[in-house]
């Protein structure tokens, strides 16, 4: 007897989707009610990382669900940000990365801070 979990999943991806996208904004947009969004997902777990690259240490944020993976995983170079790796608006898009379900690396490089 075949069972129904295959096609129950095909089913729900769309709505799924959609709901990590409703997250994802949410999140974002201060100006947005987002509270609901906080009871319905867990705080994503935050570290330092640092890896060598060719213009010496770089360092940066990975933001993560805390619920086991794996994850889809987005790097975002923040070589074009007005405002410091430190200001609160970064910190928010590495959070509602990983409450939409991403593994976030959101980092500036020396070559960034220098300007090159």
């Amino acid at each position: 007897m075949p069972t129904m979990l295959p096609v129950f999943t095909r089913a729900t991806r769309p709505i799924r989707a959609v709901a990590k996208a409703a997250i994802f904004f949410l999140k974002v947009f201060p100006m947005l009610p987002s509270r609901p969004v906080d009871w319905v997902t867990k705080l994503p777990v935050i570290e330092k990382v640092r890896y060598p690259t060719r213009f010496g240490q770089a360092e940066g944020d990975l933001y993560r669900p805390s619920a086991g993976g794996p994850h889809p995983g987005i790097v975002v170079c923040l070589g074009v940000v007005p405002f410091g790796v430190d200001h609160p608006q970064v910190a928010l898009l590495g959070k509602a990365l990983a409450r939409s379900g991403f593994a976030a690396l959101l980092y500036w490089s020396p070559a960034m801070r220098d300007f090159r």
